[in-house]
C-alpha cells in the first residue's frame, strides 16, 4: 500500500466522522467519550485498505487512565494455507544453429504452504483533545511474537516421461522476535458503547530465525540423492501497515 492511499482513505475516514460529529451528534448530551477508568474490547483488521499488505486479525483489551490517555494490550495473529496442482512444462533450447533440438520435459507439480504468525504487545496511547466525536491518537509499546511456516513441493514425472523421477522438498522456517510498534490514528467515538478507529502502524521487529530446507530425488534407475540443510541467524524488518477496527465499551 503506498502512503497516497493511506493518506486518502485517512481524510476520508476524518472529514466523515467530523461531518457526522457535527450533524448526527450535534447534542452535547449524547457524546459520551472515554473517562477514567473505561474499559473496550477492540478487534481490528490488517488490510482493509490493500490485500497484498495483510497481516492478520486483532484482539485488544484497552483501559483509560484518564480521559486522554489508555494502555491497550494486543494479540495479533494471522494464519495461511493453500495447496496449488497443476502441470509444469520446462523446454531446453540449444541455440547454437548446427544443434536445433528442442528437449520438452512435463511434471505433475504440487505445492502446498502453511503459515502462523502469533504476537503479543503492549501499547501506550496518548489521545488529543477530541473534536466533537472525533480524536487523533498516538501511541507505541514493546512487542514479542514467533511466526512458524512450512512450504512442501512435489515434481512428480513418472506419469508423463519416460526418464521419470521423483523430487520432494520441504522448507520449515521458525522465528522469535522482539520489536517496537509506534502508531497514529483516529478514533470516532460513535456511541457511548460503540467506537470505530482507523490507524497506521509500523512493526519494527528483530529476532532469530531457523529455516531447514531438504530435498530427495528418487530416480528409476535405483540411484537416490538427498540434500539437508540448516541456516538460522538474527534478522529485522521494518514495515507499515495500515489497520481499522472496532471497539465496544463495557465500563
Amino acid at each position: 500500500m503506498n502512503i497516497r492511499t493511506l493518506i486518502s482513505s485517512l481524510m476520508i475516514f476524518v472529514l466523515t466522522g467530523v461531518g457526522l460529529s457535527q450533524t448526527a451528534i450535534s447534542d452535547s448530551s449524547t457524546l459520551v467519550l472515554p473517562h477514567t477508568g473505561s474499559q473496550a474490547l477492540e478487534f481490528g483488521y490488517s488490510g482493509l485498505f490493500s490485500l497484498s499488505n495483510y497481516i492478520g486479525n486483532t484482539i485488544a483489551i484497552k483501559n483509560f487512565s484518564s480521559p486522554l490517555r489508555a494502555t491497550r494490550y494486543i494479540l495479533n495473529f494471522s494464519s495461511d494455507g493453500y495447496l496449488l496442482s497443476g502441470p509444469r512444462n520446462e523446454v531446453d533450447y540449444n541455440p547454437i544453429p548446427t544443434d536445433s533440438t528442442i528437449d520438452s520435459s512435463a511434471y505433475d507439480y504440487d505445492s502446498k504452504t502453511t503459515s502462523l504468525d502469533i504476537s503479543l504487545s503492549v501499547q501506550w496511547i496518548k489521545y488529543q483533545q477530541p473534536y466533537g466525536n472525533l480524536s487523533l491518537l498516538l501511541g507505541v509499546g514493546p512487542m514479542v511474537g514467533m511466526s512458524h511456516s512450512i512450504r512442501e513441493n512435489v515434481i512428480d514425472r513418472r506419469p508423463l516421461t519416460y526418464s521419470g523421477n521423483t523430487q520432494a522438498s520441504k522448507s520449515i522456517s521458525t522465528s522469535v522476535y522482539l520489536g517496537l510498534a509506534p502508531v497514529v490514528g483516529v478514533e470516532w467515538f460513535l456511541h457511548r458503547n460503540i467506537s470505530f478507529h482507523a490507524e497506521y502502524y509500523t512493526l519494527m521487529r528483530a529476532g532469530w530465525r531457523a529455516v531447514n530446507d531438504e530435498t530427495a530425488r528418487e530416480y528409476s534407475s535405483g540411484d537416490w540423492h538427498e540434500s539437508d540443510s540448516d541456516l538460522s541467524g538474527v534478522y529485522y524488518s521494518v514495515r507499515g501497515y495500515a489497520r481499522a477496527g472496532v471497539a465496544f465499551y463495557f465500563k
